[in-house]
């Protein structure tokens, strides 16, 4: 039985490549680049865009989704 790849799915003997899977890779190891692979750089990086998509979708972190939903609109 042929094991299942990183870079693809193998139907029968064939390797299918992901272009999907390619493109985030791709853009993946840009960034790695950009910060040295220094993991606590990227994670940090990635902390601050993750907080200035949260403020330009005006989300309130204190929220929970299950408080939204009241008892009246189920």
């Amino acid at each position: 039985m042929p094991s299942i790849s990183i870079s693809g799915r193998i139907i029968g003997r064939r390797l299918m490549k992901d272009p999907f899977v390619a493109e985030v890779r791709k853009y993946r190891m840009e960034h790695t680049k950009k910060f040295n692979s220094d993991i606590h750089a990227i994670c940090n990086d990635l902390r601050k865009y993750q907080a200035l998509l949260c403020s330009m979708a005006d989300i309130d972190k204190n929220k929970k989704f299950a408080n939204k939903i009241s008892p009246a609109n189920r």
